[in-house]
C-alpha cells in the first residue's frame, strides 16, 4: 500500500503553488506589459504572491477567481477593494465568494470602478495584506527591497524610508501614500540632489506649487519609467 508522509503532501502542495504563481505570472504579463513586465523574474513571483494573497482574503480558492482578481490588482488599481460599493459586491450578493469575485465587474458599478482607479496605490502591490494596517513608513520599508531589488536591502531599506518620509514631508508629498516610495526610489536612482534645478532641470515640474501633490508625483514616475524603464 502506497502511503505518503505529511512531508510529501507538503511538498506536492509547494510544487502546485509554485507553478500556478508562475502560470499567474505570465498570464498578467500578457494583460499588462506596464506592471509585472518591468521587474526580474524573483520581484515578479513576489509581487504575484502577494495578489494571490490579496484574492485568498476575500475568500478566493479557484484559479480563475484569482487570476482575475489579481488582474484587476493590475489593470484597475492595486487597492480597488477598498472602494466603498465594490467592497460591498465582495461581500454579498453571489453564493460563494469565488462566484462574487468572477461577477464583481457586473455587480459593481461602473462608477465605482472608476473613482476606484482613480485612487490608485501602487504601494500595494509591493506588500502582504497583512501589512495593510502598519504605519506608512513600515509598509514603505517592506515594499523597497522589492522596487528597488538592486539597490535596497532589509537592512538599509529602514533609513532609505526614513529619509524618503522627510523628503515628502518637504515636497507636500507627505499625505500622499505613494509618496515616500516614489520618492526613495529618485533618490536612489537620480542621487541625493535629486530636487537640485542644475543637475536636474526637470525637476522644476515636480517642485511646481501650482500643481496638486498627485499630479507632481505623476510626473516624477513618468519620468522615472522614461529614465530608467522602472515601475513605482
Amino acid at each position: 500500500m502506497l502511503i505518503i508522509r505529511r512531508e510529501q503532501l507538503e511538498t506536492l502542495d509547494k510544487n502546485a503553488e509554485r507553478r500556478f504563481v508562475d502560470e499567474l505570472a505570465e498570464y498578467l504579463c500578457r494583460r499588462n506589459l506596464a506592471v509585472l513586465p518591468r521587474f526580474p523574474e524573483a520581484q515578479r513571483r513576489m509581487i504575484v504572491g502577494h495578489m494571490i494573497a490579496r484574492g485568498r482574503k476575500w475568500g478566493a480558492t479557484w484559479k480563475n477567481s484569482l487570476a482575475l482578481f489579481a488582474d484587476l490588482l493590475q489593470t484597475v488599481a492595486p487597492n480597488f477593494d477598498h472602494n466603498h460599493f465594490i467592497r460591498e459586491a465582495l461581500e454579498r450578493g453571489a453564493d460563494t465568494a469565488d462566484n462574487r469575485i468572477l461577477s464583481l465587474v457586473d455587480r459593481a458599478p461602473h462608477i465605482a470602478w472608476r473613482k476606484a482607479e482613480a485612487a490608485r496605490i501602487e504601494l500595494f502591490l509591493y506588500t502582504a495584506p497583512d501589512m495593510d494596517p502598519l504605519p506608512l513608513i513600515e509598509r514603505t520599508a517592506a515594499a523597497l527591497p522589492l522596487v528597488l531589488w538592486d539597490q535596497a536591502t532589509p537592512e538599509d531599506a529602514r533609513p532609505k524610508a526614513e529619509a524618503a518620509f522627510n523628503l515628502a514631508g518637504s515636497l507636500g508629498f507627505a499625505e500622499l501614500q505613494d509618496g515616500p516610495l516614489v520618492l526613495a526610489v529618485a533618490r536612489a536612482l537620480y542621487g541625493p540632489e535629486l530636487t537640485v534645478e542644475a543637475r536636474h532641470p526637470w525637476i522644476a515640474d515636480v517642485l511646481d506649487p501650482r500643481c496638486s501633490p498627485d499630479m507632481r508625483l505623476e510626473l516624477l514616475r513618468l519620468r522615472i519609467a522614461l529614465d530608467f524603464g522602472r515601475r513605482v
